[in-house]
């Protein structure tokens, strides 16, 4: 089967696709095995396209790129991109003798076809086909792309490829894919053996950041604000420094006098965080947000805390995730948590005192953006390990006799903030009625937190 299109039948035929179910495609055939199945049926059933690893785009006479998403939905019933898209296999000897506008990894990049689709883990044959979006590279997109593969390039250059991991690049990583989970004793070589003979076979991959940017642009139009139109930066650092030089000219300034400045009248609660950001970068429509934050996958956080030594008032959490999904997490960086991961722009809000103070009185310090290093994920995955591992095999839940109305707290053994440097978990329900329903313990609704000292040393630099 081989389909020949113009780009408005491509196009035309995506649309065709919306609405239709996986087993509609399939017209009782079987289901394809192995991992990524869905998306090479809704290829070669929707357009005629058979798996393969060629260097051309997937219609050549078209230069379009074809890429299936599964999407899934979040505990707001939100859907959201689910994993990392592959974009093309990483050539070390080719890559080092490649320029960016001529590249592979470009070639892939210039036009693509993304089909969305929702996945139905129950009965994987009736996941549906929900949209399409044909990406064209422009200016505020490949910036962060070019920058990302400058990086992998140079690194190969310098002898480094068996040193590359995701969290090197914010939006394009060098991820492990397909062969890269082969022995040592099979990796490729490398073109610089200075350090190391051998590196683990890797592939550009877009990261879910960037994905969800493109979902998003989809389901709400002209729902973005972006950067670029306001300043025309060429790689990722440079927005980031725009972005820190623009909230840090506020340092040491009360939140009253910023609200003032920016005739925001009121500023409270998880809204703050958005507001004082996109004050502080000129946008003032609180609609819509900026293109750039989410490609980065940066969370913005604004940190309540001592302004004697910059020690958070409360630990950081992250959205509740069903326990039931954690038991059947096999890998960190195929979790859920690791796509909370990629980035933080947090913003410290000093105080003397716990209790909260009038806005007078508080005051903005220096904001940091963090984007974990492959050590501190290293040790990030031990800590998720261990308390996935308690919830897989040995949870505990148990009564502890107290004073409040009910005569007793809810208690477990999973690691707590005590037991941890970096992570911990721990309730996150509106009350101890609010129960996970997704395993047979009794026990009420946790997240993953972020250690307050974890955080105190992330903005105290």
């Amino acid at each position: 089967m081989n389909f020949s299109f113009t780009l408005e039948e491509l196009l035309r035929q995506a649309k065709k696709l919306k609405g239709k179910t996986v087993d509609f495609l399939l017209k009782h055939k079987e289901f394809d095995s192995g991992k990524g199945a869905i998306g090479n049926i809704i290829e070669r059933e929707g357009f005629g396209i058979a798996n393969n690893n060629e260097s051309r785009p997937d219609f050549p006479e078209l230069g379009v790129e074809l890429k299936v998403l599964p999407l899934k939905r979040d505990t707001k019933n939100r859907l959201t991109v689910k994993e990392r898209t592959k974009i093309c296999s990483i050539n070390y000897m080719n890559l080092i003798n490649e320029k960016w506008v001529s590249s592979h990894a470009k070639n892939k990049l210039n036009k693509i076809l993304f089909i969305f689709y929702e996945y139905n883990q129950k009965n994987p044959r009736h996941s549906k086909v929900i949209d399409y979006y044909l990406f064209n590279l422009d200016e505020s997109d490949e910036p962060l792309l070019k920058s990302d593969w400058e990086r992998t390039k140079r690194e190969v250059e310098l002898g480094r490829a068996h040193s590359l991991s995701e969290s090197q690049n914010v939006v394009l990583a060098a991820s492990r894919s397909g062969a890269g989970k082969l022995p040592e004793s099979k990796w490729p070589e490398q073109p610089n053996q200075r350090i190391q003979k051998n590196a683990r076979q890797r592939a550009f991959s877009l990261k879910p950041s960037f994905t969800k940017t493109l979902w998003h642009e989809v389901h709400y139009k002209n729902s973005l604000d972006k950067i670029i139109d306001k300043y025309k930066y060429s790689d990722a650092e440079g927005l980031e420094n725009y972005i820190l030089g623009q909230l840090n000219k506020w340092q040491g300034q009360s939140i009253a006098e910023f609200a003032k400045h920016h005739n925001i009248k009121k500023m409270t609660g998880k809204a703050s965080n958005a507001f004082i950001l996109r004050s502080a970068l000129g946008f003032f429509d609180k609609k819509k947000q900026l293109k750039e934050i989410m490609q980065l996958g940066l969370s913005v956080k604004t940190v309540p805390c001592r302004s004697s030594d910059l020690f958070p008032w409360e630990s950081m959490s992250f959205p509740y995730q069903p326990l039931g999904e954690i038991i059947n997490e096999d890998r960190f960086d195929e979790s859920e948590f690791y796509t909370y991961l990629q980035g933080f722009l947090f913003i410290p809000l000093l105080r003397d005192k716990r209790e909260k103070q009038n806005s007078s009185t508080i005051t903005l310090g220096k904001s940091v953006i963090w984007h974990p290093t492959h050590d501190e994920l290293e040790d990030i995955q031990e800590e998720w390990e261990q308390i996935r591992n308690v919830i897989r095999d040995d949870l505990r839940v148990w009564k502890k006799v107290t004073n409040n109305k009910k005569g007793f707290v809810q208690k477990n053994n999973i690691p707590g903030e005590s037991d941890t440097k970096y992570i911990h978990m721990r309730p996150h329900g509106r009350d101890s009625n609010d129960l996970d329903d997704s395993i047979k313990v009794k026990i009420t609704k946790q997240s993953f937190w972020f250690n307050k000292s974890f955080i105190q040393k992330l903005i105290s630099g």
